[in-house]
């Protein structure tokens, strides 16, 4: 008997609203679940996938879906950022449908399954490492004992023992799946896909590379470029996308026949369409020569995961890459006029205020807040150093004796830095209100009421200018005065500049000032 499937992609823990609104960060679906659902199809099985935060799904919602269909398993796509979502899912569905199996899949399960059936005691299987195949397996085993003992790259439990078989292989020709199930396209006609999965990175505060440690065959992968053309040509024709957002952690971490290969197949196919995609400075550099063909093409936005300008945090990170390197990249994308965004990380346990001071100046030197797409957010709104689960951040940290059950898993050693972090959230906790509300550019710019999303666009440039120079006016605050008795006159005139803004953008809203 054939079984009716639910995957489902669980609500962030940190929900951002602005991506809603976003002109071009709009949400996207799942591809791991896209891959597992269309690898499900092709055999024969029902299949339904919940893009919970792309549609606004609550618990409230799925369990009303789950009601409405007679589900025989439940996948649950689990993530750092969406496990306290998965869990309260994962243990409704075994309270309220005790007969439905539950199977778990993702970083999480993968990294620590043991966790996973501790945070969700009616817990029946997880999936460890790549899911496709694995899924499928396992479902074809489901009601055999005997076989599911056999099946590799599944934890599951047997008289309260949890027996962890470990991951299968890797599926070394990513071309050999079908496309995903597309369960989601943007407002905005952006989809997402893959042009190879693995990342060449050792960044210390990612959890790839115990990941990494876990999986079985060759890590980092890349699927033929004419493939990957037809992906695009199928998602134009068939779902009218207009934009495409590959999702590789590093799309250039290539060998150079590769990247020639594609450029030739996108020119050859005339497909009249925007991409983006994520990228190393070191590889930028390396590639330059090709960034303004792929311009030319199409590419309309970079995310560089830079972190910082200064070369202490950067030897933290294990970034392997200088800051020269960094500002070469930005110069060269600015040449070439591409969009593009940096992933900072200006704090952590051991920065001093000089290093917050030197990044912020780098920054407005450079220009970013003007040049960097309108979409990205504030300086101040970026998160510090994260300990995450399995990174070597947090091995360090409890090795040295200075994890902390907190936010972020450490306490800022250096006191001016910690007094600038602390002022800087009573800063955030305005500015982050103001930086929602103009967000109202995508609103009109897919209702058509351009010249509104234009002055929205250069509001939110404005308050990005405006966050820069708080931060480096707070950096002589905080060095010229010992105590915070003024911080609040320190403060107010910043407010001031930031309600200006803030103002505009609410009459724009309540006049409807949204005009053509």
């Amino acid at each position: 008997m054939l079984l009716n499937i639910l995957l489902i992609n669980p609500p962030l823990d940190w929900p951002d609203d602005t991506r809603l609104n976003s002109i071009f960060f709009q949400p996207v679906q799942s591809l791991g679940l896209g891959y597992i659902a269309a690898v499900l199809e092709n055999e024969g099985y029902t299949v339904d996938v919940l893009e919970c935060s792309a549609i606004g799904l609550n618990i409230k919602n799925i369990i009303g879906i789950i009601k409405n269909k007679e589900y025989s398993i439940i996948g649950l796509s689990v993530f750092i950022y969406n496990y306290y979502h998965s869990a309260l899912i994962g243990n409704n569905v075994k309270k309220l449908f005790p007969n439905i199996k539950l199977v778990l899949g993702g970083f999480l399960p993968t990294l620590s399954p043991n966790e996973m059936f501790a945070s969700i005691p009616g817990l029946d299987y997880c999936v460890l490492g790549e899911g496709e195949y694995t899924f499928l397996n396992l479902i074809r085993s489901i009601d055999s004992p005997t076989t599911i003992v056999e099946t590799n790259g599944i934890a599951y439990k047997r008289n309260d023992e949890i027996i962890i078989n470990g991951c299968s292989e890797v599926i070394t020709h990513l071309d050999s799946l079908p496309f995903p199930k597309i369960s989601y396209i943007s407002p905005s006609g952006m989809a997402a896909i893959i042009s190879g999965r693995g990342c060449h990175g050792r960044c210390s505060f990612c959890s790839v590379e115990a990941y990494r440690g876990k999986i079985k065959g060759k890590y980092c992968r890349k699927r033929d470029p004419m493939q990957i053309i037809k992906e695009i040509e199928m998602l134009v024709h068939e779902h009218k996308v207009k934009i495409i957002s590959f999702h590789d952690d590093s799309f250039l971490s290539v060998k150079e026949l590769w990247l020639v290969n594609f450029i030739q197949s996108m020119k050859q196919s005339q497909l009249n369409i925007l991409f983006s995609f994520s990228a190393r400075a070191d590889d930028i550099i390396r590639f330059q020569k090709y960034m303004p063909e792929l311009k030319e093409m199409g590419l309309t936005y970079i995310f560089i995961g830079v972190e910082s300008f200064v070369p202490r945090q950067l030897e933290l990170y294990n970034k392997n890459i200088s800051s020269e390197e960094n500002r070469k990249a930005i110069e060269i994308i600015e040449e070439c006029n591409i969009s593009y965004g940096l992933g900072l990380i200006l704090i952590d346990p051991f920065v001093c205020l000089d290093e917050i001071e030197y990044n912020l100046n780098v920054l407005n030197e450079i220009r970013y807040p003007e040049h960097c797409n309108s979409d990205n957010p504030p300086i101040s709104l970026l998160s510090p150093l994260f300990s995450v689960k399995y990174s070597q951040i947090e091995s360090m940290l409890k090795n040295k004796g200075l994890y902390v059950k907190n936010e972020y898993g450490y306490e800022i050693i250096d006191n001016l830095s910690k007094r600038y972090f602390k002022i800087s959230k009573m800063w955030v906790s305005q500015l982050v209100l103001v930086h929602n509300k103009s967000f109202l550019d995508g609103d009109a710019y897919f209702g058509g009421y351009f010249k509104t999303a234009k002055r929205l666009k250069l509001l939110k440039k404005q308050i990005k200018v405006i966050d820069l120079n708080f931060c480096l006016s707070l950096c002589q605050y905080v060095k010229n005065n010992p105590e915070d008795k003024e911080v609040i006159s320190f403060l107010s005139p910043w407010f001031e500049k930031i309600n200006i803004i803030s103002t505009e953008i609410n009459e724009i809203y309540n006049n409807r000032k949204i005009v053509g």
